[in-house]
């Protein structure tokens, strides 16, 4: 999981995405966090909906209110009143991604008579929010598609337990008891030495190990309740296509995926 990113990065990734969306079939297209409480939601509408169609509907939306204050005061906003903002802006990007073109009163402008196109390929786009983006756990777990977290520590198993306890709490947030997934990360460092043990580096921000410890911390965060784990490689010492082949070849075998619903073709 990255921290929130800058409107430039957010034209990289949305470029990279779609690239991606072109030379693939079958995975989900998921962004880091785009930060909702600095840019408008009907410019994220429209990134996202146009996205959503170049994929055929596999895009899933990771959002934030913003982690970086010199930002703000750049597009003449306070970083302080983030978490309100926040709050209106998910809720003005689902209005306008609603079916009915309802006319939109929100303290972040007024829309009657308009229909934002294109459309997305199933009708909604999921968002998954990025820690707590200042908003209560019953929001979260109202209003959240999905739960993105910081994993706790990494090395030992009292940062899944950790984990667990957080998850749990959100789930029981969710209104009918209803599943909606929970999404974390770690930044590795993955050594030749299979046996290689797990141990923090950098203040605990990247995890040197070799792959029977990472097994161990995946199989550790199925069981806290996690169902998707990114893993950052951009700080490890070895080059990124051996590590890329290593986790193909003898880590992702044992996590499985489930089959998802497929893409809606598209007749470009």
């Amino acid at each position: 999981m990255s921290k929130t990113r800058s409107h430039a990065e957010n034209n990289q990734v949305r470029s990279v995405a779609t690239r991606l969306a072109a030379h693939t079939r079958d995975i989900a297209l998921a962004t880091g966090s785009a930060i909702f409480a600095l840019r408008h939601p009907i410019d994220l509408a429209k990134a996202a909906a146009t996205l959503d169609c170049l994929s055929g509907g596999r895009l899933v939306l990771g959002v934030a209110s913003g982690d970086r204050p010199v930002e703000f005061p750049a597009y003449g906003l306070a970083h302080e009143q983030r978490r309100e903002r926040f709050a209106q802006s998910v809720a003005y990007f689902r209005q306008l991604l609603a079916e009915d073109a309802a006319p939109i009163d929100s303290p972040l402008g007024r829309l009657d008579r308009a229909r934002l196109l294109p459309r997305p390929v199933s009708g909604r786009i999921p968002l998954l929010v990025t820690g707590s983006s200042r908003q209560s756990l019953p929001w979260l777990g109202e209003q959240a598609d999905g739960w993105i977290t910081y994993p706790e520590a990494t090395h030992n198993l009292l940062g899944p337990r950790r984990l667990a306890e957080k998850i749990r709490a959100w789930r029981a947030a969710i209104p009918g008891g209803g599943f909606r997934p929970h999404v974390t990360n770690e930044w590795i460092d993955l050594d030749e030495d299979p046996r290689f043990p797990r141990t923090p580096q950098q203040g605990g921000y990247v995890l040197r190990t070799g792959r029977n410890g990472l097994i161990d911390l995946l199989h550790e965060w199925r069981e806290a309740g996690v169902n998707h784990a990114a893993l950052g490689i951009q700080m490890a010492q070895r080059p990124a296509r051996e590590i890329i082949e290593e986790l193909a070849q003898e880590v992702l075998p044992l996590f499985p995926s489930l089959a998802g619903p497929g893409a809606h073709g598209q007749a470009w």
